[in-house]
């Protein structure tokens, strides 16, 4: 990203501006105000450089392990769930952790249970995947009284 061009620009105040007059209409509404923004403006890199990885997928059908196709420099996990998300069980995870421990942030925990009733439904989801059934539907009773009791 060019910082000086990004200032000179005003990319920052005209994306808060898209946030403001059209917000409500965005599905991702960071992303899709930069997109508005910045349409024609972009150039694009290589996939490696921003490589897509959705971990639902994977976990909707019970694969924990990572699986990236060519080569990947930086991964962005597109999606609900990330990586900082222990409870998920994928292996995405490990690599997460490597790079945590590097930050500043290291002394933050990892998410080892489902945050808000969302990540409860998909936990619940994954587990019965596995074939956790119990398990399943603890989380899914959890998820119910999450959402009905907000």
């Amino acid at each position: 990203m060019n910082v000086d061009l990004w200032v000179d620009n005003k990319i920052t105040e005209a994306t808060i501006s898209a946030l403001l007059t059209d917000g409500k209409k965005f599905r991702f509404p960071d992303q899709d105000a930069l997109n508005v923004v910045l349409e024609g403006r972009a150039r694009f890199t290589d996939r490696k450089w921003n490589y897509l990885y959705g971990l639902v997928g994977d976990l909707e059908r019970d694969r924990r392990k990572l699986q990236l196709s060519g080569d990947a420099v930086f991964i962005h996990f597109a999606g609900a769930v990330k990586p900082w998300s222990d409870w998920t069980l994928h292996d995405s995870r490990d690599l997460f952790a490597k790079y945590h421990a590097l930050s500043p942030w290291s002394d933050m925990p990892l998410d080892q249970v489902p945050q808000n009733y969302k990540e409860m439904r998909m936990h619940s989801r994954f587990l019965w995947r596995r074939r956790q059934i119990v398990q399943s539907l603890r989380w899914y009773w959890r998820y119910m009284r999450a959402k009905f009791h907000r």
